[in-house]
């Protein structure tokens, strides 16, 4: 008989009559909606079974989701939808609000699970959300299997470093893509990094499902 607080893998076995969370789905946020608990204009997204209140958006961080959703305007002109800071259902138990997501046209009824084929890219803008966006979001985005990913990092810290900034440091922001999800591990096997650097020598991104449409770098940093 296995004692209790035996490892199996690198879970610790639960001991009887342990507590565990309560997983909400989408179809419960709705419920919620309707007996009043939550309001349908609150800013909270649905992580993985768990209810996540969303930070206010800062002057810089909603001017910096103009200056996306214009560049991937043009990109998905007449070819796919622009959606800004909406609901986005990418499995039964996540439905996430990202800043910007580019998805396949058509309608959908409220709450569906979107294939992952039909979610182009998402996009979010990080500033006090940094270290959130890069452990949770893109896990959960990883997971779904969306195919690419766009942290416009508004801290400027690169990926990899502690995210740290020293009052009065002026920011310089960078533009994190990532692509080829592992679903199992929830990473992007690939990250690019794009600086003012990149920006001043004219560098540019296509998104995958749009190769023909770069968007310079610089149009989304300053």
């Amino acid at each position: 008989m296995a004692a209790t607080g035996t490892r199996t893998g690198s879970r610790r076995a639960q001991p009887p009559g342990a507590a565990l969370p309560y997983r909400f789905a989408i179809d419960d946020l709705a419920r919620m909606v309707d007996a009043g608990i939550l309001h349908e204009d609150d800013r909270v997204e649905l992580l993985s079974g768990q209810v996540v209140t969303m930070a206010p958006i800062a002057k810089a961080h909603a001017a910096a989701v103009d200056q996306v959703a214009a560049a991937l305007f043009e990109v998905a002109r007449g070819r796919a939808t622009v959606r800004v800071q909406g609901p986005l259902a990418i499995a039964t138990d996540t439905q996430v609000q990202p800043d910007v997501a580019v998805i396949a046209r058509g309608r959908v009824a409220p709450g569906t699970v979107r294939e992952a084929s039909s979610i182009h890219l998402v996009v979010e803008v990080a500033d006090s959300s940094l270290a959130y966006d890069r452990s949770v979001k893109l896990a959960v985005c990883a997971r779904a299997g969306i195919a690419e990913t766009w942290l416009l990092n508004l801290v400027g810290t690169p990926p990899g470093a502690l995210v740290a900034r020293r009052r009065g440091e002026a920011d310089s922001p960078i533009l994190e893509v990532y692509r080829d999800p592992d679903p199992y591990s929830g990473t992007y096997r690939s990250v690019a990094v794009f600086g003012v650097a990149e920006a001043h020598a004219g560098a540019s991104v296509a998104p995958l499902a749009f190769p023909d449409h770069p968007v310079p770098v610089a149009s989304l940093l300053y």
